[in-house]
């Protein structure tokens, strides 16, 4: 699975049933970990991995820490993973995501009696 792929997919963990706290651990544990460290090259979501990964830890940490996090703080963790979504999904953009690339949107051709002539 693709970095996009995945981060799109945690950021879908998050909107899921149940509390801050677990939502995030869920998201962690299930895609944040399973990035490779050095694959990731844009320096904007490396750098947020990292801080990810120093907040929650190892697999076997991160639920215990995620729960000792205020609803706050899991929030603004929620929130790093949501922008490194962005970031990911971002294409020469300043005005947010694009989620389908443009070479992936079906070619509509017109009508003609729709054109003007």
């Amino acid at each position: 699975m693709n970095l996009k792929a995945r981060l799109f997919d945690a950021a879908s963990q998050l909107m899921s049933d149940g509390s801050i706290k677990e939502r995030l651990s869920d998201s962690y544990k299930s895609h944040i970990l399973k990035l490779d460290p050095n694959s990731i090259l844009n320096k904007e979501i490396s750098s947020r991995f990292d801080m990810l990964t120093h907040k929650l830890g190892d697999e076997d940490s991160s639920k215990v820490r995620a729960r000792k996090l205020s609803k706050k703080e899991a929030e603004e963790l929620a929130v790093i993973i949501l922008e490194m979504s962005m970031i990911a999904h971002e294409k020469n953009s300043k005005f947010g995501p694009k989620l389908i690339e443009e070479e992936d949107q079906p070619k509509v051709s017109i009508p003609k009696f729709l054109k003007k002539n």
